[in-house]
């Protein structure tokens, strides 16, 4: 949470921001939040799990995640493909890309999106 702190002199006035990070400071950053600007962000401790229900919502059906060669085997990955799945949802993983991918390897997951049937 920031405070916002006006230091005033004689002179001049200055108006400061701090960010408390106390207790109650350092839990409201580890909260679910939702923001809407520019487009939705959603995140927190726990929100991946919400991912399938997320989906449903927006009318995703068969997602393909893709990531870079990296962090195909991350765990994060499995357990997102894994909430997918609970959710009733189909989805395939893509990682043949770098992590500044190349314009080749944009088009090698254009195909992979299209032979998918994939919708997001």
């Amino acid at each position: 949470m920031y405070h916002r702190i006006l230091k005033i002199n004689q002179n001049a006035f200055k108006l400061e921001y701090t960010l408390d990070l106390t207790a109650n400071g350092v839990n409201e950053i580890l909260t679910a939040q939702d923001w809407s600007f520019p487009v939705p962000i959603m995140y927190g401790p726990g929100r991946l799990n919400e991912i399938g229900d997320q989906c449903i919502l927006l009318g995703v059906i068969n997602p393909l995640i893709v990531t870079d060669r990296g962090s195909h085997a991350l765990p994060f990955v499995k357990n997102l493909k894994d909430y997918l799945t609970k959710a009733g949802l189909k989805s395939s993983l893509f990682f043949d890309i770098s992590p500044n991918p190349k314009d080749h390897e944009i088009g090698v997951g254009r195909k992979a999106f299209i032979s998918g049937e994939h919708d997001a």
